[in-house]
């Protein structure tokens, strides 16, 4: 091992290169000092943080070791509370230093507390291209590489697609669009634009940035939720127009009163109870609908406007605004879901939802061509049944543009979308309506552009491909063992051939004609009545509903008793 060794002149020498280094003023004692007083004021700074963190553990009685669920959970909830105060006196304290700072000309320097970071250059954050380079574009991208606006939390993210959006107040929301859905949700008004001259903008999934609450820096979409989509939401507000207050107490009052009324008359004092029932469910029941009366269907209306959808359209140089839903129970405990409800300001305060940033996924999109429309052909699920109101049929259609999911078929009661289609035919099944009259006109709609239509056609029925029935047998077997076979006596009538389908092979000759109530295609059966002029052998035949021109052969019926003795 070699040994070092240093003159005393080079040691001078280090040491004043080394005092040469420290302030003017200053010694190495000096600097030391200075040192162990930071220490010691870091060493100071921890144990008051710590006293403080062991009182609000003893006044909230929490206990690491505590298992009982219930408990842990107010223990928790407590800690919450007093983090929600501290950061709340953090925020009020920081405002009132800044007011202070701004009124006395004192210069702040300093970025403000929570300011959103930008990308760093060429990270790909900033590009929307997938490219990572860097370069100017939409502020994000997707996984799947399309442009979007999922930035760092910066408000107008790039020169095509502009994103804005505005927390909405849990109680203006809840007037809006229901009690349950503001009681239950984080509602954010967004505010999409598209600024492109040449291309719409076909909307993927709408996502808020939950990474503060968690600990995260804003714009990392470390944690995020997805807006709930429309048809998931309807059901909601429609169980609210049972069970939200103000319908539940007009239920229950009605409730009542059809109680009282029904036994109003047996009490003694009838007279005087009959007339108050009667004022009861008159004009105080009306008088309670007049004083809170129901908006369920005006906020259904508003939400089918307004909630979030799934491929959503914005054309060029147009804007949208739509309302997305993130349920709180998700993120919030109970004690935090009533505070938001009762006191948003001072909720905020702590949770800042109101600075979230919002992620819009989509693409650019070509134009959108419309559908036309050659032939709408109705087809009855049941085979042989006749078309009419509320029969299931399946419709099928032929045109161009034809896109399953998109292009919705109007005319034959409510508004339905294709659920198959290849460009030029596609199909859906639906129920007749009510009003449903042969020939009904239908037409094509985009559901992405509702002002792209086609022409209105006539629908027709599909031809019948309902063959003729034959007949070998038909058996006649009283319902009652042992009666004999007369007018008026209830028989069950089976019969066997080919062909034959319940509901549409119908039995002649027999009475009033009646259809196969049970067939198997060989075999099958009815339950009827003989006729008046029943006799012994009585011949039948068969008949199709769908088309009465194809008939089977005629032959006479046997009892079940000469049908057994023929088999022997």
């Amino acid at each position: 091992m070699k040994v070092l060794v240093v003159s005393p002149r080079i040691r001078v020498i280090a040491l004043a290169m080394v005092f040469s280094l420290l302030p003017s003023g200053s010694t190495g004692q000096e600097g030391a000092a200075e040192q162990n007083k930071s220490t010691a004021t870091q060493a100071d700074s921890e144990k008051l943080a710590q006293a403080a963190k062991n009182k609000i553990v003893l006044e909230c009685n929490y206990s690491p070791d505590e298992t009982n669920p219930k408990k842990l959970r107010k223990e928790l909830d407590c800690i919450q509370d007093k983090v929600a105060t501290l950061k709340r006196k953090m925020v009020v304290e920081g405002s009132l230093q800044a007011t202070l700072n701004r009124v006395y000309g004192v210069s702040e320097s300093a970025a403000p507390v929570g300011a959103p970071a930008r990308a760093p250059a060429g990270s790909g954050i900033g590009t929307g291209t997938g490219t990572g380079t860097g370069t100017p574009g939409n502020e994000g991208q997707s996984a799947s590489n399309t442009t979007s606006t999922c930035g760092k939390g910066t408000g107008a993210n790039n020169p095509l697609i502009r994103v804005h959006r505005m927390l909405m107040a849990p109680k203006n929301a809840s007037d809006d669009f229901g009690h349950r859905l503001g009681r239950r949700f984080i509602i954010y008004q967004v505010t999409i634009s598209n600024d492109n001259k040449d291309f719409q903008f076909l909307i993927h999934d709408v996502t808020v940035d939950l990474s503060p609450l968690f600990g995260f820096e804003p714009g990392n979409y470390l944690y995020s939720a997805s807006s709930q989509e429309l048809t998931l939401l309807r059901g909601i507000p429609e169980k609210g127009q049972d069970l939200d207050p103000r319908n539940l107490t007009l239920h229950i009052l009605q409730g009542v009163g059809a109680v009282a009324g029904g036994v109003s008359g047996l009490t003694p004092v009838s007279g005087v109870m009959g007339s108050s029932v009667a004022v009861f469910n008159g004009p105080f029941l009306q008088s309670f609908v007049g004083i809170a009366p129901d908006h369920t269907g005006t906020q259904l209306n508003r939400l089918s406007d307004s909630a979030y959808i799934v491929n959503t359209l914005i054309e060029k140089q147009r804007a949208k605004t739509i309302a997305i839903f993130v349920p709180e129970a998700t993120i919030l405990t109970t004690a935090q879901q009533n505070q938001y409800w009762k006191d948003p300001n001072y909720f905020l305060q702590s949770f800042n939802l109101d600075q979230a940033d919002v992620c819009v996924d989509g693409a650019f999109v070509t134009t959108i061509a419309p559908p036309t429309l050659t032939s709408a052909v109705l087809t009855p699920k049941t085979a042989g049944t006749k078309l009419a109101a509320d029969v299931d049929v399946t419709l099928t259609v032929a045109g161009t543009n034809l896109t399953a999911g998109d292009t919705q078929v109007v005319g034959l009661g409510a508004t339905v979308a294709l659920t198959s289609a290849n460009g030029t035919s596609g199909s859906v099944d639906l129920k007749l309506p009510t009003n449903y009259a042969d020939g009904m006109s239908i037409h094509l709609a985009s559901a992405a552009n509702s002002t792209l239509t086609s022409a209105a056609i006539p629908t027709t029925t599909a031809k019948s491909t309902t063959v003729a029935p034959t007949l070998t047998s038909a058996v006649l077997t009283p319902k009652r063992a042992g009666t004999k076979l007369a007018a008026g006596v209830d028989v069950t009538l089976t019969v066997a051939g080919t062909s034959l389908i319940a509901g549409d092979t119908r039995v002649v000759g027999l009475g009033r004609t009646v259809a196969l109530t049970k067939a198997s295609g060989a075999s099958g059966s009815v339950a009827l009545k003989l006729p008046t002029n029943y006799t012994d052998g009585m011949s039948i035949h068969l008949a199709s509903a769908t088309n009465p021109t194809l008939t089977s052969a005629t032959i006479p019926t046997t009892t079940a008793d000469s049908a057994a003795a023929a088999s022997k």
